[in-house]
């Protein structure tokens, strides 16, 4: 046995030895040795033709696959007869007792002669055929994946890591679909931004995204997408624009957002790669005809519709989002908003199963910073009254309405998702709503509320809201006193508020953001395209400061009124 294991490493060493030089993050390994130290992480030394090594220790979450990490070292070997030693690598280096110790070589790597010629004893390393183990450091050795490395990410070659993604894939689409669960299965979603607004990394930098922070927002996602597609050979671009996903949606505008837009075999197909994570493979090649109910581009071309809408008629559209590949993107109802009387009637072509749902009618409001109430979402709920009812080529879906406000979800084949808010009643019906639960406990009711009452010019109510000492709307005495100009401009209002809006009066910084000093900024809701509700947030109360006019002097209007 003695004489064998001699005679291997002996043969071993004349053919590291005879094999010309080169370099270790580019070439082939011409030897890989693994140790498995659990489930969830393991090692791998790997010998290169230029007697160089790499010394890879990955350790992965209890999945064994996603949130990988892989601490690396490089040095210079020698091999000499059946030994092989790895020198201590110069600078930075993780703790590890296998360096400058000579290894007994019989096709496995052993601390001593003793445990190479008694077999029972474990080997510190295994020789592996494994193919995957031969993969470039930041990439998973089992599956392609990305794996983080903190400080090896800028040597990935991405050129490379498409070369492994696409095995196998010949299609246009199959490319395409590779890539999306690559980015997909390799990073998440940077949920820290939506606080502090800062990325974690720059996202066009998609070495640092991939293979660094492995966390990205919705452009970031977008641009490793669009890169890596392009290297794969397909054209790809990246789309800006509004998206909405949900009741809370409805006649606004959304969230700014960014998607892609692939030719697949010459024809161009929508892809959104960040709604896609989780294994959502539904937005991806998604129908424009269905698209456009919850993603409105930036430039129209992009819509892919042969006759794009305006941003006008998208924010008035029901937000409709697939849950499948197949899309049902016909209903009659083409208003998200929708006055009915007591019967609110949706029709779908052909036969259909719907389920119809509801929620509580909190769903359309929004809780903001320092709101000093409570939003309680209630979860939805099955409508069992509603009827059901197919006609020869379609099916009709009733719902009665018991309340003002009735936010109704239907499932048209567990295929797509409709969401209407619907109105028992006229509009002014709606702003009595809005007027009767007002409370200065929630920035966005006390706004409904007020404007509201403006529109109903109901003086009593805004006393109420605002007490008969706000300077707003009465004199010291009490009398009320008003703009017919901001009158005017509120009987225009569509029911509907723009997002909350804190304006800077410099370049606001994030400590003014968190803890903004009095006088640097002030709140506001947009009301109309010229009317700005602005506002102010005290210890247990909301309370109105001004109603802004764009475009009027309304201290000279008074003037001239007097």
């Amino acid at each position: 046995m003695k004489t064998t294991v001699i005679r291997y490493g002996l043969l071993l060493g004349a053919l590291l030895l005879s094999i010309p030089h080169a370099t270790a993050q580019t070439e082939t390994p011409i030897a890989v040795f693994h140790k498995r130290n659990t489930a969830s992480s393991f090692e791998l030394v790997r010998l290169y033709q230029n007697q160089t090594y790499e010394h890879l220790r990955y350790h992965c979450d209890y999945r064994g696959i996603s949130d990988c990490k892989v601490k690396r070292n490089t040095g210079e070997y020698r091999q000499t007869q059946s030994k092989l030693t790895l020198y201590r690598p110069e600078g930075e280096h993780f703790d590890s007792y296998y360096y400058d110790r000579p290894f007994r070589i019989n096709h496995h790597l052993y601390r001593n002669v003793w445990r190479a010629l008694f077999r029972k004893r474990k080997t510190t390393f295994r020789t592996t055929t494994d193919q995957d183990y031969v993969k470039p450091f930041y990439m998973h050795p089992k599956k392609n994946v990305s794996v983080r490395s903190e400080k090896g990410w800028a040597e990935a070659d991405l050129e490379k890591v498409v070369e492994l993604i696409l095995e196998g894939a010949v299609t246009d689409e199959e490319k395409a679909m590779k890539i999306v669960h690559f980015i997909t299965e390799s990073i998440s979603y940077d949920r820290a931004f939506l606080t502090t607004k800062i990325h974690a990394c720059p996202q066009n930098d998609t070495k640092r995204i991939l293979f660094e922070t492995q966390l990205a927002v919705c452009e970031g996602y977008s641009l490793v997408f669009e890169e890596l597609a392009t290297l794969a050979g397909l054209q790809c671009e990246t789309i800006l624009g509004f998206s909405r996903n949900g009741l809370s949606h409805i006649g606004r505008n959304g969230e700014y957002h960014a998607w892609n837009k692939i030719w697949i075999d010459d024809k161009p197909r929508l892809f959104d790669v960040t709604w896609a994570d989780g294994g959502d493979d539904q937005w991806i090649d998604v129908d424009p005809s269905l698209m456009i109910y919850s993603h409105f581009p930036d430039n129209s071309e992009d819509q892919l519709l042969e006759h794009p809408i305006t941003f006008d008629q998208f924010k008035q559209l029901p937000v409709a989002l697939p849950m499948d590949s197949i899309s049902s993107p016909d209903f009659s109802k083409n208003k998200g908003t929708v006055f009915c009387d007591s019967l609110f009637h949706i029709a779908f072509p052909g036969h259909r199963t719907i389920r119809t749902s509801k929620v509580s009618s909190d769903v359309f409001l929004t809780p903001y910073v320092g709101d000093p109430g409570n939003i309680t979402y209630r979860s939805y709920s099955d409508v069992k009254t509603a009827k059901t009812i197919r006609t020869a080529d379609s099916t009709h879906v009733y719902v009665a309405l018991k309340k003002t406000v009735t936010p109704l979800v239907f499932n048209i084949d567990n295929s797509t998702k409709v969401f209407y808010k619907a109105i028992k009643g006229s509009f002014e019906d709606l702003m009595r709503h809005y007027s009767e639960t007002a409370s200065n406990q929630l920035k966005e009711r006390f706004a409904l509320g007020i404007i509201s009452a403006i529109y109903l010019d109901d003086h009593e109510r805004l006393a109420e809201l605002t007490s008969d000492t706000c300077s707003v709307f009465f004199d010291e005495e009490g009398h009320y006193i008003f703009s017919k100009e901001i009158i005017e401009e509120v009987k225009t209002w569509d029911g509907k508020l723009s997002e909350w809006v804190r304006e800077f009066n410099t370049v606001p910084t994030k400590e003014m953001i968190n803890q903004p000093e009095p006088g640097t900024y002030r709140d506001l809701f947009q009301i109309t395209n010229r009317l700005q509700f602005e506002f102010e947030q005290k210890k247990h109360k909301v309370v109105l400061k001004k109603l802004n006019l764009i475009g009027v002097d309304l201290a000279s209007e008074e003037e001239s009124n007097q």
